[in-house]
């Protein structure tokens, strides 16, 4: 899920490499250079993707507002997915991310939904929040 991490990461590379390379144009035109850039780009991506993976299986716990229902989120970035599971009743709903303004939005195909915001959350289906909380 982070792309915002990612992002910075290959401008960094990218800009390396274009002052690898105005140098190079300076004095003559030598293709081993670009290529000698690629694999930075190569491995300062390579090491920011186990970070994403390890992200991508971290679990986020939350709890009801009365103490009865605790949620535990497991996010997949690579999916835009996430399997919540209803520790109370060990129920689990797999669902998809959505575009949201503001805040992380889940949606399964049976119209369940949860929704994270600002460590907040609202479980529900239909548009009618069902159980509503915190992260724990």
């Amino acid at each position: 899920m982070n792309i915002k991490l990612l992002l910075p990461v290959l401008a960094l590379s990218l800009t390396v490499a274009s002052c690898s390379k105005e140098k190079t144009e300076s004095t003559s035109m030598d293709t081993t250079v670009d290529s000698m850039a690629l694999p930075a780009q190569d491995s300062a991506m390579t090491e920011t993707m186990p970070m994403d993976s390890m992200q991508a299986v971290t679990p986020v716990n939350y709890v009801s507002n009365d103490g009865k229902t605790t949620f535990t989120l497991t996010p997949d970035t690579g999916n835009g997915t996430v399997v919540v599971k209803n520790e109370t009743d060990g129920k689990t709903y797999n669902m998809k991310q959505e575009v949201s303004g503001s805040g992380e939005k889940y949606v399964d195909e049976n119209g369940y939904y949860f929704i994270g915001h600002q460590g907040e959350f609202y479980f529900g289906k239909d548009g009618k929040d069902l159980v509503t909380g915190k992260m724990k």
